[in-house]
């Protein structure tokens, strides 16, 4: 629009530092980021506007840019669909975020409450008399038995409640990702049209 307009040097210079802040960004969304906000500056500084204002109004360069850089990650990992690369954005933005880090720390007590089943389904299968779900008293161990005095409960069941909690766990985890990366997306695009 005003193109026609040379900008001054510290702008020129803002832009170029944010552009190369903007490095970890595909060339074509780094471009389009650049150029947006050479249109706004160019538009504020034609109206008047002093130019320490205007790039005091953007922010340090490189904050500004990791904004960007965040949301751009928070957008890739949610359309992965992945489940490894959506616990990765949410553990980095764990410091940051308690509700990412509330995210994470259910993914984990997922993992812990399932883990011991699987490694013990999977024990079963190769230690079938020492390894099972044991009535001890008025509870219950699940683990090794190597006295064999208690009753075994789940028998071969055991390996087949490994499977299911593993399945289980993996779909979980997906969800509760899933979940953590869009509220996170959410939470930053309300927060960038406030």
């Amino acid at each position: 629009m005003n193109e026609h307009l040379s900008l001054p040097d510290a702008v020129e210079k803002y832009l170029d530092t944010l552009n190369t802040a903007l490095r970890a960004l595909p060339a074509d969304r780094r471009h389009e980021i650049v150029s947006e906000i050479r249109e706004h500056m160019t538009e504020r500084i034609a109206s008047g506007a002093d130019v320490n204002e205007c790039l005091a109004s953007f922010g340090d360069p490189d904050l500004y840019a990791a904004q960007f850089i965040t949301e751009h990650k928070l957008v890739d990992a949610l359309s992965s669909d992945r489940s490894s690369t959506m616990i990765r954005v949410l553990l980095n933005a764990a410091t940051k975020s308690t509700q990412a880090a509330s995210v994470a720390f259910c993914i984990l007590l997922v993992w812990v409450l399932t883990l011991p089943f699987v490694f013990f389904g999977i024990a079963k299968l190769f230690y079938p008399s020492a390894v099972g779900l044991w009535k001890v008293g008025d509870g219950f161990v699940m683990g090794f038995n190597r006295d064999g005095a208690t009753q075994e409960v789940l028998g071969w069941g055991l390996p087949l409640i490994g499977c299911v909690a593993l399945i289980a766990a993996i779909h979980a985890s997906r969800r509760l990702a899933r979940y953590g990366v869009g509220k996170l997306l959410a939470n930053r695009q309300n927060a960038s049209t406030l």
